[in-house]
């Protein structure tokens, strides 16, 4: 990237999302408070060259029966069918950086 764009409303868009999820997790006893903190923290000190594209690759077949699938009211398009894999580890999953 060589003129990071430090004002973009995409990636403030985003940052808010994960820190409103962090609280969301924290709430219901998925992480800790400490964790939701340290997650705000990051997002709020994270440099701008951090924000590119990944392209995260799971193979289908080892996750299928632990795929959890989203409400349409919670989906980033209502009419698009969206999952999430709640216990999905990190040797599970390849990351593509862009």
């Amino acid at each position: 990237m060589d003129r990071p764009d430090h004002h973009c409303p995409h990636i403030a868009r985003v940052k808010l999302s994960l820190k409103e999820r962090a609280l969301e997790w924290s709430t219901d006893g998925s992480i800790s408070m400490n964790d939701a903190q340290d997650i705000a923290y990051q997002l709020d000190h994270a440099d701008i060259r951090d924000w590119r594209p990944l392209l995260y690759v799971i193979d289908r077949s080892e996750i299928e029966p632990r795929l959890v699938e989203v409400p349409p009211d919670q989906r980033a398009n209502p009419v698009a069918l969206e999952w999430t894999i709640p216990d999905l580890v990190s040797d599970e999953f390849d990351v593509l950086g862009f």
